[in-house]
């Protein structure tokens, strides 16, 4: 009976495990890694409802669509081999099939900059990365959900976020 009983959960944890994103298990081993500092917001947490007010329809909507906002950052005590190697290990996370680059810019200030999604199927997106590589600073923002790409980047929700100023441009 115990024999069962573990069968079955190793079953159970290795079908969890082999559903993460390549990102996704990028960033559980960031977590253990000294000089790399992570904050993850649960959106449908009570704690972030309680603590953040969102107005408007459309940054209502918008974030609904969104599950979890994780960000990792290297600290003061980050030596230069855990920057690269921190973004070494993104970029090879990222460097897949199922990730798209939307953008990637390179300064001459040595910035490394690009943006990255995960299609889920058509106009939606698993996942969005930012990841930016500096000569002292590294981060990596990452959102999780189903991301309706058309609602989110409409003009109406950036004029909420500037105030209720509508661009006559953006539409």
């Amino acid at each position: 009976m115990r024999t069962l009983a573990f069968i079955m959960l190793a079953v159970v944890t290795m079908t969890a495990c082999a559903q993460r994103s390549p990102v996704e298990k990028f960033i559980k081993k960031q977590k253990k890694v000294d000089g790399i500092s992570m904050q993850e917001i649960d959106l449908k947490s009570e704690e972030f409802a309680s603590q953040f007010q969102v107005e408007g329809d459309d940054i209502e909507e918008m974030m609904e669509q969104l599950e979890v906002i994780a960000i990792l950052t290297s600290d003061s005590t980050a030596s230069p081999s855990v920057r690269e190697n921190f973004v070494s290990k993104a970029k090879n996370a990222l460097d897949r099939e199922e990730y798209t680059v939307l953008v990637n810019v390179q300064t001459e200030d040595q910035e490394d900059v690009g943006i990255y999604t995960r299609p889920i199927s058509d106009g939606l997106i698993g996942e969005m990365i930012l990841l930016v590589g500096e000569t002292d600073n590294v981060f990596m923002v990452y959102v999780k959900g189903e991301i309706d790409m058309s609602k989110t980047l409409s003009s109406d929700i950036f004029a909420n976020m500037l105030g209720g100023k509508k661009n006559k441009d953006c539409d």
